[in-house]
């Protein structure tokens, strides 16, 4: 399957109003709520490589983004990769 940034994934999707977005969730899962929890130090390290100083919350960060990605008002944004990393990118 190609890329979202790829135009074969978003052009067959023009003609029927389909928009193809994709988020970068970088949120707080089982195995990493495991990690932080064994590797405190580690974690302290990861966690102060992010602008907004924590780890992403499912519901909260990547849900509602998501839920805004859906939105009628947001029609126009598609081929789009939304990166939910609390800012973190900005290290790489």
């Amino acid at each position: 399957m190609p890329a979202v940034g790829d135009r074969g994934a978003v052009s067959p999707a023009v003609p029927q109003h389909i928009r193809v977005n994709a988020v970068a969730p970088h949120a707080l899962s089982p195995g990493l709520k495991w990690w932080t929890e064994h590797n405190p130090e580690e974690a302290a390290e990861f966690v102060a490589t992010i602008t907004l100083g924590r780890i992403g919350d499912c519901a909260d960060d990547i849900g509602r983004a998501v839920a805004f990605l859906v939105r009628p008002d947001t029609g126009y944004l598609t081929g789009a990769t939304i990166p939910l990393d609390g800012g973190q990118a900005r290290w790489s």
